[in-house]
């Protein structure tokens, strides 16, 4: 066998092929390496088994702990950086550093482990080896704590995705993982390691947590959708799906598998159907949801006033052919109920509140009727934090501004089970809030929504609620680092900041007008916002404000307010609940 593969051994560098004692793997070695492994052994070994036999668990704790006892000695640490030093001072050893840099060596190198993974056994006792080693938890804890460290590194990040696109504007590369992923075996193997993830209970929580904290996260939310509305502006690659789905829906497992995940989703409401439903409880409407009236389904249906609803999303509805099927359903009911009224609510005009509840009252009673005050005691309210998730459609049905950027913290005021007020903390949205009183902008966090239910409304609740809240920051652990909380009162929606003057804050300042923007109805919508929805619609500003007839406006300044850390708060009892 030997004389067949690499012809008559002619000196101690001549190759010979052995076989491994303990797992039976062949290993291709010199004559050298193999006296020098039968003279330490007696036994042939591969280099996996004879870690195995030297590097026993306790071996290597004491190894592990002499290494760590040694770094922990200074002139040790001192010596090794010295000697690093010397090293990178010879042009030697310069020149053999700068060879692993070369083309020709990775490709030497990449040659070289080909060889050894195409070795009969290898791979698979490579996952075996792996395998044990991700059981541990230690093992796994450290090798997370190691990855987040260095993806948060200075320009780590930037770095590795310059690096992917170098690699994918090689054609041999791209085209070897294009092939890969149009094998069977390949997406079986994926699939099939997916499943068996999916079925740890422990592995669901964390997965959905994780692409929750993603999702709340604005820059990453409007980061995909831009990223996916710019590839489906490809001719190319929009061809390419519709002829992908098109095969997907020929297979009659995947058309079974759609229809019971369809069948699960019904009944589930959109965002602006959620905010609507808040609406119309905080007025006292009595209402139904999802109501069929022949083929067609209609989002809520007021039976006291024989009015629909139906609340029309910006991108779905906005395409030619749910334009048509709208006038339809609109048409069939006419014909079935001549008497009934259907009210449009468009998602636009989701960008504030309070437009909405305006004009379901006006459609429905000609005027806006007065909200009943429910009665209660500061004393039965109890405060916690909560999710971002929770707070969404709060803020999105009371507050002008809907619910903003993303989180640091939020806190809620709870009457029993009803949440009747939020208060949104963020980091500051310009660094210069914080530089211009000379603070760094990583110890100052913005209150940038207050809402209170508008039927709670009761005098000194507000100021008691932000005076609990504020203590309660500044005694959270987790934000030691927070020296000062500031705020801004707009007078352009009637805010003159007396709440904080009530909790003790400071004025420190006036900030300059800025515009916004008013739509025929006369509500006012923050610049920010129009600017959001005209980036999800793929328009320009002023297209976008065209195309809804909101007009550009300047507005009133704004009042700067501020609450530092050694600032005794008013005298209320501040522990959570």
């Amino acid at each position: 066998m030997t004389l067949a593969q690499f012809g008559q051994p002619q000196n101690n560098s001549s190759n010979v092929i052995i076989r491994c004692y303990d797992c039976d793997v062949t290993i291709i070695t010199s004559i050298l390496c193999l006296k020098a492994r039968l003279k330490r052994r007696g036994i042939l070994l591969c280099s996996v088994c004879n870690r195995k036999r030297v590097y026993t668990d306790e071996r290597r704790k004491q190894l592990s702990d002499r290494t760590k006892e040694l770094w922990e000695n200074p002139k040790f640490r001192e010596n090794q950086i010295k000697v690093k030093k010397d090293l990178w001072q010879t042009p030697e050893y310069i020149e053999n550093q700068r060879k692993f840099k070369t083309k020709e060596f990775r490709t030497g190198q990449s040659e070289k482990q080909k060889l050894v993974v195409q070795r009969e056994g290898y791979r698979d006792n490579q996952s075996k080896q792996q395998t044990l080693i991700w059981q541990n938890e230690e093992y796994r804890d450290n090798q997370s704590k190691q990855q987040k460290s260095v993806w948060q590194r200075e320009g780590y990040k930037d770095h590795q995705k310059t690096l992917q696109k170098d690699r994918w504007q090689d054609p041999e590369y791209r085209k070897h993982y294009e092939d890969l992923w149009r094998t069977e075996e390949y997406k079986t193997k994926l699939s099939n390691i997916a499943k068996t993830k999916w079925q740890d209970p422990e592995f669901q929580i964390k997965a959905c947590k994780a692409a929750k904290n993603k999702w709340n996260n604005s820059e990453y939310r409007d980061s995909v959708v831009s990223g996916l509305k710019r590839r489906w502006q490809d001719p190319e690659y929009r061809e390419l799906k519709i002829l992908q789905s098109k095969e997907l829906w020929k297979d009659d497992k995947f058309r079974e598998k759609m229809g019971k995940i369809r069948s699960a989703q019904m009944g589930r409401k959109s965002s602006i159907e959620k905010i609507t439903e808040l609406i119309l409880n905080s007025v006292q409407i009595k209402h139904k949801s999802q109501v069929p009236i022949g083929p067609y389904l209609f989002d809520y249906f007021l039976p006291d006033h024989n009015v629909y609803i139906e609340c029309q999303g910006e991108y779905w509805h906005s395409l030619p052919n749910r334009q048509c099927r709208d006038a339809s359903k609109y048409t069939y009911l006419e014909k079935f109920d001549p008497s009934a009224r259907i009210l449009y609510l468009y998602e636009h005009e989701f960008s504030n509140p309070h437009a909405i509840t305006s004009k379901i009252n006006n459609f429905i009673v000609g005027h806006e009727p007065e909200i009943e005050q429910k009665q209660f005691n500061l004393s039965d309210i109890r405060i916690f934090t909560v999710n971002a998730g929770d707070a969404v459609d709060f803020l999105n049905s009371y507050h002008y501004a809907a619910f903003g950027r993303s989180s640091k913290i939020i806190y809620g005021a709870f009457l029993e089970s009803q949440c009747i007020a939020i208060c949104k903390f963020s980091s500051v949205i310009r660094e210069e809030v914080a530089t211009s009183m000379n603070i760094n902008p990583r110890q100052v966090l913005e209150l940038d929504r207050f809402c209170i239910h508008p039927g709670y409304q009761k005098k000194n609740f507000a100021s008691w609620f932000l005076s609990r809240i504020s203590r309660s920051i500044f005694q959270d652990p987790n934000f030691g680092k927070i020296v000062c909380l500031v705020s801004f009162a707009d007078k352009t929606y009637g805010h003159f900041g007396t709440i904080y003057k009530a909790a003790n804050w400071d004025q420190i300042g006036i900030v300059r007008p800025d515009y916004y923007y008013i739509g025929e109805d006369g509500f006012i919508l923050h610049k920010k916002t129009l600017y959001n929805r005209a980036c999800k619609m793929s328009m320009k500003e002023k297209e976008y404000a065209d195309k809804h007839n909101y007009h550009k406006s300047f507005g009133k300044e704004k009042i700067k307010f501020m609450l530092k850390r050694n600032v005794t708060v008013s005298g209320f009892d501040c522990k959570l609940c």
